[in-house]
């Protein structure tokens, strides 16, 4: 077995089906003593040639690269470099940043990568930029989308303001993205005469360019300083597949542009369009869903029930009850869909992990964890600010009372639950909250303290209270019913 495998590994590595796929990105950025481009470059990993490092069950690949700049077919600038990637033990993405000091001016681009293992795997890139810094004024750096970005604190020379930040490969969002995350820089805000400047970032449909309406814009005021670092983000979940413009505005007091740069991008949220236009069983063939059987897919539909209400909740009750899975996973899927288009599997299993615990906690003779009151009200509403249990009172079973000191459903504040074991089964249930849409008892004290009725302080055909005293906390805590 161990030879097997040893040879299915030597195979994968050695036999390369792919051509060898890469991408550059290039923004150019002001410094003290000249102006630079930083070049970034994106290498997939399955797509190059591995070399097994001697004695060991490791393999590394290495790329050549030959970077020019050139004006007028002139080269002003050459750089060749052998870039090792990482030593691996499997195939992996990795990226390198290079920075070249420049003039002003125009400058074609030629940037030549080979495979080392495999030379005749070659990719090449042109491109033109125009590095102008007009510094009598503000202007701005290019805009780079960022894929991730690290805290640097070694002050390595890949490092720009205390961050490495690995731009996005080829300006692309997969179905998997949810934020915009971008950097730019800002010169010279304090050469405007004390005016009050304002950034605005703006996303604009590339069909109808950017004389059409924004589906995004933000506003940030700018201080006066001689380099403002712009690095920010954005939801972008909601925003369909297609090409899109980004852009940064300069503005002042009066409204009138001083600087601007933009960038294209292209996104894939190939689950929201199915949301919208309907989820059917063929599209759910490669979805999260297909690999959950149908014990599974019972316990996940359950654990979703407080987040349903109405016809939904019927239509829920429904597919359980028929327990066929092909119909439980379209439900499953389009529930989640809706949640998070760009990514409900995630959104699954960050709930599911959730109720999965809940149910664990709170689990008795009467059903899942979640289905009982407290893991009904922990999974609709989230974790209390505070819990006050009572298991030892002569006047009244066990209670528990859940506050929320915010309660943003219902933009309430000060929200209490009152649980309490009525019937000495064991089994919490609500008797009293002032959270609108749930159970509201005004009688909650007499059935609570039900074994002292002497103590309660009226004789009317309907009393709601009890004489206080020492043993009686329930209603100090519930006081601002």
């Amino acid at each position: 077995m161990k030879t097997f495998f040893y040879a299915v590994l030597l195979s994968f590595f050695s036999i390369n089906v792919f051509a060898l796929d890469a991408s550059i990105s290039v923004a150019t950025f002001d410094a003290t003593d000249k102006p630079y481009a930083e070049l970034q470059f994106h290498f997939v990993g399955k797509t190059l040639q591995y070399k097994m490092l001697q004695d060991t069950f490791h393999w590394q690949a290495a790329a050549e690269i030959v970077v020019l700049f050139k004006q007028n077919e002139k080269i002003i600038q050459f750089d060749k470099y052998i870039l090792e990637g990482p030593v691996v033990a499997g195939p992996k993405d990795f990226f390198d940043i290079k920075r070249y000091g420049l003039d002003q001016g125009d400058y074609d681009i030629e940037v030549i990568i080979s495979d080392v293992n495999k030379p005749l795997s070659k990719k090449t890139f042109k491109q033109k930029i125009n590095i102008f810094f007009d510094k009598k004024n503000t202007y701005q750096s290019d805009i780079q989308l960022i894929k991730n970005f690290y805290l640097d604190s070694l002050t390595s020379p890949l490092a720009k303001n205390g961050y490495i930040f690995q731009t996005l490969p080829f300006d692309f969002y997969d179905k998997n993205a949810e934020r915009l995350v971008f950097y730019n820089e800002i010169y010279n805000t304090d050469k405007t005469q004390n005016q009050e400047l304002t950034t605005t970032y703006a996303i604009y449909d590339e069909r109808l360019g950017e004389n059409g309406l924004p589906i995004f814009t933000q506003y940030k005021s700018l201080r006066a300083k001689s380099l403002n670092v712009v690095f920010n983000q954005f939801d972008i979940s909601k925003i369909p597949s297609g090409n899109y413009i980004f852009s940064i505005e300069v503005r002042n007091q009066n409204k009138e542009l001083l600087s601007k740069k933009t960038i294209d991008f292209q996104r894939s949220n190939p689950y929201l369009n199915m949301v919208k236009d309907g989820i059917d069983h063929e599209s759910l063939k490669e979805e999260f869903v297909e690999k959950l059987n149908t014990d599974t897919l019972r316990y996940a539909l359950k654990a979703i029930a407080c987040k349903i209400n109405g016809d939904e909740s019927k239509i829920l009750n429904e597919v359980i009850k028929a327990n066929e899975a092909s119909a439980m996973r379209l439900h499953l899927f389009r529930f989640w869909a809706g949640r998070n288009p760009n990514n409900p599997e995630k959104a699954y299993n960050d709930y599911m992990k959730v109720a999965r615990a809940i149910d664990r906690t709170y689990r008795s003779g009467f059903g899942y964890g979640f289905e009982t009151d407290r893991g009904y009200v922990f999974m609709k509403y989230g974790r209390p600010d505070d819990i006050t249990t009572q298991t030892s009172s002569p006047d009244a079973p066990a209670y528990e009372v859940w506050s929320y000191n915010d309660f943003p459903i219902t933009k309430q504040t000060n929200i209490k639950f009152l649980f309490w074991d009525g019937d000495g089964s064991g089994n919490m249930r609500i008797l009293h909250s002032n959270a609108r849409g749930e159970i509201s008892d005004k009688n909650w004290k007499t059935k609570l303290y039900r074994n002292s009725r002497n103590q309660w302080t009226n004789d009317g055909f309907d009393p709601t209270d009890v004489q206080d005293n020492v043993g009686r906390n329930a209603g100090r805590i519930l006081e601002d019913f």
